[in-house]
């Protein structure tokens, strides 16, 4: 069993897993193929991916998180990259990251694709 939450945040983040957890039960199973690579990191393949993310970013937001009588809202953001056969991980994650950051200046609970490296 988890720990506690301690704070709203813990809350968030603890709800969020269970509820991304929840996408790879039977009634679901195309989901089954989202694996954990590293923390909140996750390979999919790419021709489900843009709308697995959006199916996750919907599920996630799709209900406030209650601790110590109040209601908080949950979102997230994702972040994109297509891989070549030349890249690295490291290569892969720098651009999966920087559409998560893109995702996030642009107003948060939001999809983005990396563009293609040229």
């Amino acid at each position: 069993m988890p720990p506690a939450p301690h704070t709203p945040h813990d809350a968030q983040r603890l709800a969020a897993v269970q509820r991304v957890r929840l996408l790879g039960t039977p009634a679901e199973e195309r989901f089954d193929r989202i694996t954990r690579l590293a923390r909140r990191m996750f390979d999919v393949p790419m021709a489900e991916a843009l709308s697995v993310s959006e199916r996750i970013r919907r599920h996630v937001a799709d209900a406030p998180i209650g601790f110590d009588q109040h209601q908080f809202p949950v979102t997230c953001s994702i972040g994109l990259a297509l891989s070549t056969q030349s890249d690295d991980v490291d290569t892969l994650t720098r651009r999966a990251d920087q559409a998560l950051y893109r995702a996030k200046q642009s107003g948060r609970n939001r999809v983005d694709l990396s563009p293609r490296p040229h």
